[in-house]
């Protein structure tokens, strides 16, 4: 029984290895995201959203409580 659950362990620890693993990846709410395009427009999208246009510089901070 012992050997058993030692191969299925050492099956699916090798299958993990041999799977290609993205280098490159984001988080976004709570979705995994590889295409660095995606990515790119939108971090550019949220640094819109935070970024202050106006003379007070916790403007941003406003925005967060709505």
């Amino acid at each position: 029984m012992a050997a058993a659950a030692i191969t299925a362990f050492l099956i699916v620890g090798i299958q993990k290895i041999a799977q290609p693993q993205p280098e490159c990846y984001a988080v976004i709410d709570g979705k995994v995201y590889t295409d660095q395009e995606f990515v790119h427009n939108e971090a550019l999208d949220a640094l819109e959203d935070v970024s202050a246009d106006s003379e007070d510089p916790f403007s941003a901070l406003d925005m967060m409580k709505q």
